[in-house]
């Protein structure tokens, strides 16, 4: 029985039969689903970070480096936010993508993501202020979950 179905990673339609394969590769992650998934992780995280630093009012600052020897901890801008979201969605990409070519499961994925995850909340926790704290911690987790979230679309058949 011949089929016509759309490859969620590249969105191209496909005749053949159920179960079949055609013998063509496609990408372990395609570049669409890439851009659509890391994209949203950083509008998100730049959402977040409008609504908390020029409409809320909070002056929001990392901790860690820069705060020793009396230096004030560095204040986290727009630029910053959008740049570690997209650096974390093309690392996520490489990972996701890694792990389809070597036919890891959806499982696996969910697991890798939520271990550099719990990783990356190392550094909101020391930060300067706890209402900064809270406010990093809550980026890690929106960008986190998108990423996850969204490249888990790759494991979908």
């Amino acid at each position: 029985m011949s089929t016509k179905r759309t490859n969620t990673l590249t969105g191209r339609q496909t005749t053949g039969t159920a179960g079949a394969t055609s013998g063509r590769t496609t990408p372990a992650v395609g570049a669409r689903l890439a851009w659509l998934t890391t994209g949203t992780a950083a509008a998100a995280a730049l959402l977040l970070w409008t609504l908390v630093v020029p409409v809320g009012g909070l002056d929001l600052r990392a901790g860690g480096a820069g705060t020793g020897s009396g230096g004030d901890a560095p204040t986290v801008g727009p630029v910053n936010v959008l740049f570690i979201a997209v650096v974390a969605g093309m690392a996520a990409w490489a990972v996701a993508a890694w792990l389809r070519r070597r036919g890891g499961s959806r499982r696996a994925w969910f697991g890798v993501a939520t271990a550099v995850l719990a990783a990356s909340l190392a550094g909101p926790v020391s930060a300067s202020t706890l209402a900064s704290g809270v406010v990093l911690v809550a980026m890690h987790v929106v960008v986190g979950g998108i990423l996850a979230l969204g490249y888990a679309r790759a494991w979908r058949s």
